[in-house]
């Protein structure tokens, strides 16, 4: 199956995606391969903007008729935006994961050193192969 990879975006092994926006934060979401592994998300539940949260930590949870999983963040800083329309309606997730679909934007603490730690978009594409 072919899921997509964004090369503008960094991935963890547990599958969310950052990228830089050009105000500073940083803009976090789960992947293509992500959301097709849970299938249709009925709720998503977030931290509130100005938690401070860590690189590999939970910063909310996805639903799904299938499970639910933790988000586990690829970076640490303080939330500065929780996308509202997600919480909303949590199948735009499902129909756009890298755009309308994204899930909070982080005033990061060290973006360097939490870039440092990411997978590109062949590494993750590696990691997704074996996996399947």
């Amino acid at each position: 199956m072919a899921y997509e990879v964004r090369p503008t975006a960094l991935y963890t092994a547990a599958d969310t995606w950052a990228k830089a926006l050009p105000n500073g934060l940083i803009q976090i979401g789960i992947s293509d391969f992500a959301q097709q592994q849970l299938g249709d998300l009925m709720y998503i539940d977030l931290k509130s903007e100005g938690d401070a949260i860590s690189a590999g930590e939970s910063f909310g949870e996805a639903e799904s008729s299938k499970a639910t999983s933790g988000l586990i963040s690829p970076v640490s800083g303080k939330i500065a935006e929780i996308n509202q329309a997600v919480l909303d309606d949590p199948e735009t997730v499902n129909n756009s994961p890298y755009d309308s679909g994204w899930l909070i934007c982080v005033e990061p603490d060290d973006w360097a050193a939490d870039k440092a730690k990411l997978l590109n978009s062949e590494a993750y594409k590696a990691s997704i192969a074996e996996r399947e």
